[in-house]
């Protein structure tokens, strides 16, 4: 199970996004890639939950895992700041800063419940742009 939830993979597909591309694209691209990493993770833990047994006796947890969930984390968040990194001037945060925020806005999306989910695009578009339209009237208060 430990090898089905590396993240090598994921971290080679964002380290292959071409940073030439637009900074949305770039962002699209690495947001659906971490989507189709957290489908597959939890496909695997689904399965692995599935086939537990209740009243089972369990091991204790190995430590070691959360150590290797924070370096996961921390290189995750590494591919995203290389991603922002050639737009750095021009945004208003830093990249570090940044980049947490954006992994923010994806990884909890799974737990959200009372509608459809969240398009990739429109979540990009949201970080990048806020969620107040430039030429709406301001709101009566």
């Amino acid at each position: 199970m430990a090898a089905a939830l590396r993240n090598d993979h994921v971290l080679a597909e964002l380290d292959a996004v071409p940073l030439d591309q637009p900074l949305a694209a770039r962002l699209t691209e690495a947001a659906a890639t971490l989507h189709a990493y957290l489908d597959r993770m939890g496909a695997v833990l689904g399965a692995v939950q599935a086939g537990g047994r209740r009243g089972e006796r369990r091991e204790p947890a190995d430590r070691s895992a959360t150590g290797d969930r924070t370096t996961a984390t921390e290189r995750t968040r590494e591919a995203v700041i290389r991603l922002l990194e050639p737009d750095r001037a021009a945004l208003r945060l830093p990249v570090e800063q940044l980049a947490v925020i954006f992994l923010g806005i994806l990884m909890p999306r799974r737990g959200a419940t009372g509608g459809a989910e969240t398009p990739i695009e429109t979540l990009v578009d949201v970080f990048l742009h806020g969620v107040v339209e430039v030429d709406a009237p301001a709101a009566a208060g």
